[in-house]
């Protein structure tokens, strides 16, 4: 009996320095990593899943910081999207809580010029920053348009990039999602990879 006695309390106290080493990190940063949302609350929309909570203040979960830190806010927007990616430029009908989200509005959003403007292959990048109420914070600005792109086909480009975004204000932003990526630049590379013939109708 004693011996099974002294068994418990050599197991107890190897135990202990783990637990408490364990609460000790948990108090420390505040926040226990989780892979599910709390009981009722959907998830954040994370691609993998993840997210955080604070350990003490009850509320929701929200995507992890390092999501949105490390992946940059930067896309690539065709003017004829192949086939197969066809869902990915077709505009969310509820609000937008995710980067896919976002970049699903943006590719839906544009409408290159007509084909009577339009110069092939035409590649054009911009950006911009968004408010929280889904605006822009001021103009887009033009950050490459490749050798290649005259003047003229630039000042096309750009109207056309700008008229479309404008047509899309504001962005339906969900008020976490919002928060997060306030004043983060977004850089989208435009791209007319349409067949035009040298008359201008684009070609079936």
């Amino acid at each position: 009996m004693s011996r099974g006695i002294w068994v418990a309390v050599i197991v107890a106290a190897v135990g202990l320095p783990a637990n408490a080493s364990l609460a000790l990190d948990t108090q420390r940063s505040g926040a226990s990593q989780i892979s599910r949302p709390l009981s009722g609350i959907k998830p954040s929309g994370l691609r993998d899943g993840r997210s955080f909570c604070n350990s003490i203040r009850y509320g929701p979960c929200v995507p992890r910081a390092g999501y949105l830190r490390g992946d940059p806010m930067q896309l690539t927007v065709l003017s004829k999207p192949d086939q197969k990616d066809a869902a990915s430029y077709v505009r969310p009908d509820h609000d937008l809580n995710t980067l896919d989200d976002l970049f699903m509005a943006l590719r839906a959003c544009w409408t290159p010029p007509a084909p009577g403007e339009a110069s092939e292959g035409t590649q054009l990048s911009v950006r911009f920053s968004l408010q929280r109420d889904g605006h822009l914070i001021g103009p887009p600005r033009i950050t490459d348009a490749g050798d290649r792109v005259s003047k003229e086909a630039r000042s096309i480009y750009f109207r056309s990039i700008t008229v479309s975004l404008e047509s899309c204000m504001p962005f339906a932003l969900t008020k976490g999602f919002s928060n997060a990526i306030v004043g983060r630049p977004i850089t989208i590379r435009y791209v007319d990879n349409r067949s035009l013939k040298p008359d201008g109708p684009s070609r079936p």
